[in-house]
């Protein structure tokens, strides 16, 4: 049995002894979204190294493949367990306020895809990282039936072309005394939008590395873009400390955030949803829109290109630059 098919088996027999895990509240809508669920566990096995999970791992964030939102602490290999939180307050009593990095997987990704790439990002940086479960919700329904990126791609675009002009993009103004950012429409509809935006405005977190793949770069975006209309200063804050990477799209990023953009020469998906007019820093040569080391050269090498990349960025080779804005 290859690898991948064991860790679908696991997922699979794990999920019909916890039904209700993901349970929306709506059986009809749970039937709907069960299979998309499934779906997208399948879809982690090919862009995503879950080998690189353990199997207790496996059982443990399978209940969960959809908890879109939710926030997990992923330790380098051989170290501790992944540890899921529901919420920000959760994950900084739990020592969440030591963790530097945090990290948002693609389109179609779960909960396994996310801890898989966050456990690539700790065992570059010898720490504990933070990932936003991107998840499969009902808000995920809309945004696929239109065409997956659509709605984030869009917005990212028409920001990135308004900002050439000089005009700033019209959001939802907050309605609340805090100016919290879940009243802009994307955080609205996007759990995981709200969630890392709840991360990055946490006074009690201070994250110096972002790092994002395919649609988790739209993410990034979408919740700095949050932080630069409800909280300033959380933006200003991650200016002055913080890198993001993106991996596999090319996307805008507000404020002056250093980026690294790096993609694949033969990622033709990430190609077609990156923004025209901002090259990419890396291109790395037969590489296309896996993480997956079982996918030979074709794979990109996450750990290795996130250690490298830090490396540069200590002796100073790599001179940062500021996102486009």
């Amino acid at each position: 049995m290859s690898n991948d098919l064991r860790t679908l088996n696991l997922v699979a027999r794990r999920r019909r002894r916890a039904t209700q895990a993901d349970s929306t509240g709506f059986p009809l809508l749970d039937g709907l979204l069960e299979p998309l669920r499934k779906r997208n566990a399948y879809f982690d096995t090919k862009y995503y190294n879950v080998e690189n999970l353990t199997a207790a791992e496996v059982e443990t964030l399978a209940p969960r493949l959809a908890k879109e939102g939710m926030i997990l602490l992923v330790p380098p290999s051989g170290t501790a367990p992944v540890r899921h939180f529901p919420d920000v307050d959760a994950f900084v009593a739990a020592g969440g306020a030591d963790v530097r990095a945090v990290t948002v997987s693609g389109v179609g990704s779960s909960a396994l895809g996310s801890a898989a790439l966050a456990r690539d990002v700790a065992d570059a940086v010898g720490a504990p990282v933070a990932a936003v479960v991107a998840g499969y919700g009902a808000s995920d329904v809309v945004t696929e039936g239109l065409g997956g990126y659509f709605l984030f791609g869009a917005a990212n675009r028409l920001r990135y072309l308004l900002d050439l002009w000089g005009i700033k993009m019209p959001v939802v103004p907050p309605d609340t005394a805090d100016g919290s950012s879940h009243t802009d429409f994307l955080a609205h509809w996007n759990p995981d939008v709200a969630a890392l935006a709840a991360l990055l405005a946490d006074a009690r977190l201070s994250f110096t590395l972002l790092v994002g793949h395919s649609k988790g770069n739209l993410v990034i975006s979408e919740a700095l873009n949050s932080l630069q209309v409800h909280h300033p200063e959380a933006l200003h804050k991650l200016e002055h400390q913080a890198n993001i990477v993106t991996l596999s799209a090319i996307v805008e990023m507000p404020g002056k955030i250093w980026t690294y953009d790096v993609i694949g020469m033969a990622d033709a998906l990430g190609a077609l949803n990156s923004v025209p007019g901002i090259m990419p820093d890396l291109v790395l040569p037969f590489v296309t829109h896996t993480t997956s080391p079982d996918k030979g050269i074709y794979h990109l090498p996450v750990t290795k290109v996130i250690r490298d990349f830090l490396a540069r960025v200590k002796d100073g080779s790599w001179p940062p630059r500021p996102a486009t804005s």
